[in-house]
């Protein structure tokens, strides 16, 4: 991974990824540039799977019980469900 891959937010690379998504569907490109955006898109999409990877293992560290046993807890993704539960 080079420094700057290393200083890309996921956030950052997820709107990149978007892009070229967005430049290969719609832009009549030649078959050289076509590859170059292609190539570029497969490398950001494992730098955005490995950025992935390594947030699971640090969620995976924080979940541990006192004896290194994993944690299992349900949660929800909606935002409204969240606060709910907490009254």
């Amino acid at each position: 991974m080079t420094k700057k891959e290393e200083e890309l937010t996921f956030e950052a690379g997820l709107t990149r990824l978007e892009e070229l998504v967005h430049s290969l569907e719609g832009e009549d490109l030649d078959l050289d540039r076509s590859l170059a955006v292609f190539e570029e898109g497969v490398r950001l999409a494992r730098l955005l799977n490995r950025k992935l990877d390594a947030a699971e293992k640090k969620l995976e560290l924080l979940l541990k019980d006192e004896e290194g046993r994993p944690l299992s807890q349900a949660f929800s993704l909606t935002a409204g469900e969240a606060e709910e539960e907490e009254d």
